[in-house]
């Protein structure tokens, strides 16, 4: 069994911090899609130039989309670029074929040489906000977990877009499951990024099972040998879920 440092732990989060429990309790409530304002992830701007490129195509969405499909068959020389990329992932709808398509233009552009590509466009944040936008949450775990797409998403927005959306749609298992991905990813300075261990931890709270206060015993644990700090928010879902799961003495 994990051992944690249970005074303090205590001392931080009913000390102090127990007003911040208090405020952020409501919101968490209601749900935990409020953790984050369309603004803060980045979501106002994406639609914006959503709207931009629907009305440069509006006549000649569906040749694109004719003309995508060719790049992307096997047998295909063609290359996606980064523009064609772009377009597409501001045009898709929640449709399975354009969903399909987006996911094979990533993979072939991920593929190709680097040397080959246009610009040095950083994708992963944008195709996330496509997601979140057309609410698939499960499309947007498949590809994060993709092999072929690999390092594609390897941006702390991206994982932030990714779990935020999987909180809102209820799957908090899957929530836990990328904040394990992110961790044994190991990027530099990035391991425990502080909205990756609050989303986990929302979805700790709001799980609510003695496997959900393991899982969060657990992180607390790791963090305080990496020597993190949690934000005020991680805090307090974990001190609410301990208070839940009648363990006031780790709380």
């Amino acid at each position: 069994m994990i051992k944690i440092n249970i005074s303090s732990f205590s001392v931080i989060c009913l000390g102090r911090q127990f007003r911040s429990y208090q405020r952020l309790a409501p919101v968490s409530l209601l749900g935990c899609r409020f953790l984050y304002t369309p603004s803060a992830l980045g979501l106002d701007g994406y639609l914006q130039v959503r709207e931009r490129i629907k009305m440069q195509f509006s006549e000649m969405g569906d040749r694109f989309r004719v003309k995508m499909r060719d790049f992307v068959a096997p047998e295909s020389v063609n290359m996606v670029f980064t523009e064609d990329l772009k377009h597409m992932v501001h045009l898709a709808e929640a449709t399975e074929e354009d969903l399909e398509l987006v996911e094979e233009m990533m993979s072939k552009f991920n593929k190709q040489n680097k040397d080959l590509r246009f610009g040095s466009f950083i994708f992963g944040p944008v195709v996330m906000r496509m997601y979140y936008h057309l609410n698939r949450p499960k499309e947007a775990l498949k590809v994060f977990l993709n092999p072929d797409l690999e390092q594609f998403f390897d941006q702390i927005i991206s994982y932030q877009l990714l779990m935020d959306l999987l909180l809102r749609n209820e799957m908090y298992d899957e929530v836990m499951q990328v904040a394990i991905v992110v961790k044994d990813k190991q990027i530099p300075n990035s391991r425990f990024p502080r909205n990756v261990v609050v989303l986990a931890m929302a979805a700790a709270y709001k799980k609510n099972t003695p496997e959900s206060l393991e899982y969060m015993k657990s992180l607390w644990a790791q963090l305080q040998e990496a020597g993190h700090e949690p934000m005020r928010k991680a805090i307090t879902f974990a001190a609410a879920l301990a208070i839940n799961q009648n363990a006031p003495h780790i709380a």
